[in-house]
């Protein structure tokens, strides 16, 4: 048996419309300009506020309001077009069959996380759905990861953290755990590379055959 942490943006999910359209409208709304979905995917994995505070303008000083505004507009707009990504379902049940332990720990804050889990993985094994909790530090901080783990009855060495940002790939290394990376988010392959992720992978399935 293994413990698996799946990041959730990017690696189960794809999320980046959702996302982007809501930060357009708020930034809009605004008089600000707006930003690509290729943009917005190299803004993605440290939190709301990094997000945003890449959006925004160089030295523009709400970022305070605009953050809110953007977790109410996407509060609204949270699952209009976002799926998960093709194979992972399939993959879950395989990794449940087999008896492996599931989590998931994304730096998205927790109620979105947890709506996210509720509406699309009810039925998928997860043990634990973990967004960030104001209690625990964010990815790559491992605390947190480390928690999880505790809770999946794993050792670090039987646990694996997979994700597609260099911020999944240093939580995993910081938390002892196997670091995985996947080619299918919203990171450059070469850049989870260089971060030493021990795999990345081609696709879901190809999990199976890494997990021990």
């Amino acid at each position: 048996m293994a413990g698996i942490i799946f990041d959730l943006d990017g690696t189960l999910i794809d999320s980046i419309a959702d996302i982007g359209a809501a930060a357009n409208r708020v930034l809009g709304a605004r008089g600000l300009p707006n930003h690509s979905t290729a943009d917005y995917r190299t803004m993605l994995g440290h939190g709301v506020r990094v997000l945003l505070r890449k959006a925004l303008p160089d030295g523009y000083f709400e970022l305070d309001e605009v953050v809110n505004e953007f977790r109410a507009d996407y509060w609204d707009h949270l699952l209009v077009d976002t799926e998960p990504f093709p194979g992972i379902r399939e993959l879950l049940a395989e990794l449940g069959a087999a008896g492996h332990r599931l989590a998931v720990l994304s730096n998205k804050p927790h109620r979105f996380t947890a709506r996210i889990g509720e509406a699309m993985f009810a039925d998928s094994g997860f043990v634990e759905f973990w967004g960030h909790k104001d209690e625990y530090a964010k990815k790559p901080d491992p605390t947190s990861a480390n928690e999880l783990r505790a809770r999946l009855g794993t050792e670090p060495g039987a646990t694996y953290f997979i994700g597609d940002s260099a911020v999944d790939i240093d939580t995993g290394k910081a938390a002892g755990m196997h670091p995985i990376g996947v080619s299918w988010g919203y990171q450059p392959v070469e850049l989870l590379r260089q971060s030493d992720a021990e795999v990345v992978l081609e696709t879901p399935a190809d999990l199976l055959s890494v997990v021990r």
